[in-house]
């Protein structure tokens, strides 16, 4: 199969816009109903703090990595091990699966900053390949 050809959803898709297709809906999954990634966010609930927009009591919790505190709203909940590794790129849809699903010992909680930044760190692994 050449690169770019259109071999899938009656000829409309190539290989890798399915596979981001069926990734899409494995990650809408994940993102409402896996129970450790939201056991992971509670267990970092670190007490209260003002919202400044306002000016109530809202759950803070703490970045794994910073060690500051923010609102919960603004954490983001990050795999440990990314679900695509960055040094190997995608491998088996069963290695996707087994590391998107991981227990809560898998998971960090890490403000907006400091995910952007891992990703980013990420992002540039895999394209130096």
């Amino acid at each position: 199969m050449a690169r770019g050809e259109k071999v899938c959803c009656d000829g409309k898709w190539t290989q890798a816009r399915f596979n981001q297709f069926i990734k899409n809906l494995i990650r809408a999954g994940h993102m409402r109903n896996w129970g450790p990634k939201q056991t992971a966010l509670k267990l970092a609930r670190d007490g209260k703090i003002n919202n400044p927009e306002t000016n109530r009591l809202n759950i803070a919790s703490k970045c794994n990595i910073c060690l500051d505190r923010f609102l919960e709203a603004d954490m983001k909940t990050d795999h440990i091990y990314p679900v695509i590794d960055p040094h190997k790129g995608f491998t088996t849809w069963d290695e996707c699966i087994k590391r998107m699903y991981v227990e809560v010992d898998g998971y960090q909680i890490l403000c907006k900053q400091c995910h952007d930044k891992k990703t980013k760190e990420e992002t540039a692994i895999r394209y130096r390949k």
